[in-house]
C-alpha cells in the first residue's frame, strides 16, 4: 500500500510518500532521499518497490511542494549506492565516500558504473531522451537493475535482524 503522508519534525508536520508491504509488522525502515528534481513519479516508484519488496519506505519531501529551483540554494548531501562514472561531477566523490565509510569501518556497498552518469536509475520520458543523453542523464536499464540488486542484497543483509 501506497500513500501520501505526512510526518512531524521538530520544526512541524512534513510532507511525503509512504509505502507499506503488505502483511504485518514489524518491517525494516528505509528513508527514500529525492533528487534535485523533488519528490517526482520516479521517486514514488523507487518508493513503492521497496514497499513492495518489503521495506517501509518513506520519501519525504525536501521541497515541501516548492520547485528545485527555489530549493536549489539549500545545500544538502547525497548518500550513492550506486554512481555513473560519467557524472559531471566525476567519480571522485563516490570513490571519497568508500574511503571515508571504509575508514570509519561503517558497511558500505558503492560501485561507479563505468558507462553511466548522473541519474543513471531514473526512467526519463522519451520527448527528454536527447536532452538527458546531452547532459549525461539517460537511463542506464542494465546498470539501474544491477544497483537495485545490489541496494536489495544490502539491505538484505543489514536491515533484516
Amino acid at each position: 500500500m501506497t500513500q501520501a503522508a505526512g510526518f512531524d519534525v521538530t520544526v512541524g508536520p512534513a510532507p511525503g510518500y509512504l509505502a507499506v508491504p503488505t502483511g504485518t509488522g514489524p518491517w525494516p525502515g528505509v528513508v527514500v532521499i529525492h533528487e534535485s528534481w523533488g519528490l517526482n513519479t520516479d521517486i514514488r516508484a523507487s518508493t513503492r518497490r521497496l514497499g513492495f519488496a518489503g521495506y517501509l519506505a518513506l520519501a519525504p519531501d525536501l521541497y515541501e511542494g516548492r520547485s528545485f529551483v527555489r530549493c536549489f540554494r539549500g545545500v544538502f548531501r547525497q548518500l550513492h549506492a550506486g554512481s555513473g562514472a560519467r557524472d559531471l561531477m566525476g567519480a571522485g566523490p563516490p570513490r571519497r565516500l568508500a574511503a571515508a565509510l571504509t575508514t570509519l569501518d561503517v558497511p558500505h556497498d558503492v560501485k561507479v558504473y563505468p558507462t553511466a552518469g548522473h541519474s543513471f536509475m531514473s526512467p526519463k520520458p522519451s520527448w527528454l531522451t536527447p536532452l538527458a543523453r546531452l547532459a549525461r542523464l539517460d537511463f542506464k536499464p542494465e546498470a539501474a537493475e544491477d544497483s537495485w540488486h545490489r541496494i536489495f542484497a544490502f539491505f538484505g543483509e543489514h536491515l533484516h535482524g
